[in-house]
C-alpha cells in the first residue's frame, strides 16, 4: 500500500465507522475528481473496504444494506480533499480528510507544464441562460465590450459602459410549439447567428437591431448541430456528460474538457483530459463548481470553453468563460 493509501484511508475510514453501528452492512462506490491515476484510486478503494472490514462493518456488493457510503476524491492547487456520504434510511452524513499533495505522486515525474483551469464568472441570472458570447473592447475604434445572452425567450444583447452592462437591444425568441425539458440553445458569433430548436435568431450581432429570431424549417431539422457542430455531440467516450474537444496546451495534444456525471441537484466539476492510445488520462486539478454544469461551449480559438451551470446556494444561473493556463 503506497503512501497515499496509508494515514488518509485509515482516518477516512475510522471517520466513517463512527457514524454507523458496529457490524452494519455497506456498499461502497469511490468517484475520482482528482488528477490521481486509475491505479492508486483503486488501491484507495480496496485499502478502504479491508479497512472498514477490519472495523466490524459487512462490505456487501449490492441488494439490501445499512448503509450506503459515496467516496469522492478531490483536491485544489495544495492538499487532496477526500469526503464519504453515507446514507442510513433518512439520514446523510458527511465526513472528510484532507492531505497535503505531492506533485511526484500525482504527476507520476511528468516534467510537462501543470494545466489549471481558471474560471470567470461573465454573468449571472435568476432565469435560465442557454448560451452566452463575449466580444471584448476595441481600443482603436473606441467600441465597448459587448455581450450576448440567449435565454429561452429571448436573444439580449448589452453594451459595457463604464463598467456595468447596460441593456443595448432585445430580440424576441417567437415559437409555437412548448420546449423540450431539456432545453438547448447556441450562439455562433462568428456566423452572427443563435439557434434553438425551430428557431434561428440571425443578422448583423454588431448591430443588435438588425436582429430578429423566428422559426425555421432549417433550424427545426439540423437543430443545434448546424449552429454549433459541437454544442450536442458528446465527444466520443464522454457520452452522458458534457464535453468539448480542446486545442493542445501545455505541450499536451488531444485534450478533452469533461463535466462529472452526478445529477442536477449536486455539485459538479469540469476535469481536463488527455486522450492516448485509447485511454482518457486526467491531468491536473479539477475545477469545482457550486452546481451542475448545464451545458459546455467550446470557444472558436478551441483553447478556451463557454460554461453555463447553476449555482446551488443561490439558485441563479451562471456563465463562465473557463481559461487553461500552464504553470510550470
Amino acid at each position: 500500500m503506497s503512501h497515499l493509501e496509508d494515514a488518509p484511508v485509515d482516518s477516512l475510514a475510522e471517520k466513517i465507522a463512527a457514524k454507523v453501528e458496529r457490524h452494519a452492512s455497506f456498499t461502497i462506490t469511490v468517484t475520482n475528481l482528482s488528477s490521481l491515476d486509475p491505479g492508486i484510486v483503486a488501491g484507495v478503494q480496496s485499502a478502504l473496504e479491508k479497512n472498514l472490514q477490519h472495523r466490524g462493518l459487512a462490505m456487501r456488493r449490492g441488494g439490501e444494506v445499512d448503509a450506503k457510503i459515496a467516496v469522492t476524491l478531490s483536491e485544489d492547487l495544495r492538499e487532496f480533499i477526500w469526503a464519504a456520504e453515507i446514507r442510513r434510511e433518512n439520514v446523510r452524513q458527511v465526513v472528510l480528510v484532507s492531505f497535503a499533495r505531492e506533485a511526484t505522486a500525482v504527476s507520476g515525474g511528468d516534467a510537462m507544464p501543470k494545466v489549471v483551469l481558471q474560471r470567470e464568472i461573465v454573468w449571472q441570472l435568476e432565469s435560465p441562460v442557454l448560451d452566452f458570447a463575449l466580444w471584448p473592447a476595441e481600443a482603436d475604434t473606441g467600441r465597448t465590450a459587448r455581450l450576448a445572452i440567449l435565454d429561452p425567450e429571448k436573444l439580449a444583447f448589452y453594451d459595457n459602459a463604464q463598467g456595468a452592462w447596460r441593456l443595448d437591444a432585445t430580440a424576441p425568441v417567437a415559437h409555437t410549439k412548448p420546449w423540450p425539458r431539456d432545453l438547448r440553445g447556441a450562439i455562433d458569433a462568428a456566423a452572427n447567428r443563435a439557434a434553438l430548436p425551430g428557431v434561428e435568431c440571425t443578422g448583423d450581432f454588431a448591430h443588435p437591431e438588425t436582429v430578429r429570431c423566428a422559426e425555421s424549417r432549417a433550424a427545426l431539422q439540423s437543430g443545434l448541430k448546424d449552429a454549433n457542430p459541437k454544442a450536442d455531440d458528446a465527444v466520443p467516450g464522454f457520452e452522458g456528460v458534457e464535453s468539448v474537444q480542446i486545442a493542445s496546451a501545455c505541450g499536451r495534444d488531444s485534450l478533452v474538457l469533461a463535466s462529472g456525471s452526478g445529477d442536477w441537484t449536486q455539485p459538479d466539476k469540469l476535469q481536463i483530459f488527455e486522450l492516448a492510445n485509447g485511454q482518457a488520462t486526467p491531468i491536473g486539478a479539477a475545477l469545482s463548481f457550486p452546481g451542475p454544469v448545464m451545458a459546455l461551449r467550446v470557444a472558436p480559438d478551441a483553447k478556451a470553453a463557454r460554461a453555463i451551470s447553476i449555482n446551488l446556494a443561490t439558485g441563479r444561473y451562471e456563465a463562465s468563460n473557463v481559461t487553461l493556463v500552464c504553470n510550470p
